[in-house]
C-alpha cells in the first residue's frame, strides 16, 4: 500500500500546477536560447557570404595590379601607360583629337524653330 501511496504522490507532484509552469518556464527558455543560437548562425553564415565575395574580389585586384606591374616593367608597357594617360606622341609623329558634337538633339530642334511647344502651338493655328 505503501508503494501506492508513494506512486500516487509522485504523480500528484509531476502534475501540480507548479511542476506544470515550472517545466512550461524552462521550455520557454530553452526555445529562446535555440533561436537565438539559429539567429546567430544564419547571421554568421551571412557574413561569411560577403567576406568570401569580398575575398575574391579582392584576388582579382591582385591579379589585376600584378598583371600592370608586369606591364609597367617593359618599354612597351611603360610607353602604353604614358600614351594613354597622358596624351603624349613621339617626336615625328603627329595626334589628332577628336571631341564630339556637345549639343543634344533637343537643342537642335529648338534652334531650327521646331521645338515641342512651337509644334504644340502649331496644331491651334
Amino acid at each position: 500500500m505503501s508503494d501506492f501511496k508513494r506512486k500516487r504522490s509522485t504523480r500528484r507532484f509531476f502534475y501540480s500546477p507548479l511542476s506544470v509552469g515550472l517545466l512550461l518556464v524552462i521550455t520557454l527558455f530553452v526555445g529562446k536560447v535555440s533561436w537565438n543560437a539559429y539567429r546567430k548562425a544564419a547571421d554568421s553564415g551571412q557574413a561569411l557570404a560577403e567576406a568570401q565575395k569580398a575575398y575574391s574580389s579582392l584576388e582579382e585586384r591582385h591579379v589585376f595590379l600584378s598583371n600592370e606591374i608586369t606591364k609597367l616593367g617593359t618599354k612597351r608597357g611603360q610607353e602604353e601607360v604614358l600614351r594613354n594617360r597622358y596624351s603624349v606622341a613621339k617626336e615625328g609623329e603627329r595626334m589628332v583629337i577628336i571631341v564630339e558634337d556637345t549639343g543634344t538633339s533637343s537643342e537642335k530642334e529648338n534652334q531650327n524653330g521646331k521645338g515641342f511647344w512651337n509644334s504644340f502651338l502649331n496644331l491651334f493655328k
